[in-house]
């Protein structure tokens, strides 16, 4: 990732815990909430600091409006775009169609900004000491993924770090990769990078004249 000039997310959702909100998550569905220093975040703090770390700023956010507030609280420098999930939109003959001409040709322009302005992004640095707090959506959860033993109270596991890096890295420890399975965690990375790239290079819809997939 670190010989990337800028990450451009497309589609993002809120936060766990989001009220009314489309798919509300972070990271994975088991979570109702995740806290770093006290604070509830969402994906793009957690990635974007990530990211920034190694010196890459998110340049582009676009999803329903409070993912897109939730992602600009964060990065405030980013082009966004705000995109309906009401079923209602997409339903609504002639009117529908018009909405994803126009939005689709929103989402080019302000990607292209953002590319054109690359210069005024900044990587988001959030500094250490950290303290992450994952609330599972039970107990349950809880015990059977925290396989590394990291502090827990009832529904929440608990652990620190120095930096974004090593904090997100124990957050994938906790959600993907058990205990007895690290090892093989180079393996099993490498497997699914084969897998998307067969699916979406031979088995991807075709698009339309647009080039979107249908």
């Amino acid at each position: 990732m670190s010989e990337c000039d800028l990450i451009l997310y497309v589609a993002i959702h809120a936060a766990a815990g989001t009220s009314d909100a489309f798919f509300p998550h972070t990271h994975l569905g088991i979570f109702s909430e995740l806290r770093l220093n006290g604070s509830a975040v969402s994906e793009m703090d957690i990635y974007g600091g990530y990211l920034g770390e190694i010196g890459v700023p998110v340049a582009f956010v676009s999803g329903e409006e409070v993912a897109v507030k939730q992602a600009l609280r964060a990065l405030p420098w980013a082009q966004w775009v705000v995109v309906d999930k009401h079923k209602e939109t997409y339903v609504a003959g002639e009117a529908s169609i018009r909405y994803l001409g126009e939005g689709r040709k929103k989402l080019r322009m302000k990607a292209a900004e953002a590319v054109k302005t690359a210069s005024t992004m900044k990587p988001l640095i959030i500094s250490g000491p950290l303290k992450f707090e994952a609330i599972f959506r039970n107990e349950g959860l809880a015990k059977k993924y925290n396989t590394w033993g990291f502090e827990r109270s009832g529904a929440t596991v608990k652990w620190h770090s120095a930096n974004m890096i090593s904090g997100f890295n124990e957050l994938n420890k906790l959600t993907f990769f058990p205990r007895r399975i690290y090892v093989l965690r180079s393996v099993m990375l490498f497997l699914f990078r084969k897998y998307y790239r067969v699916k979406h290079r031979y088995f991807a819809p075709k698009p339309n004249s647009e080039g979107a997939v249908l």
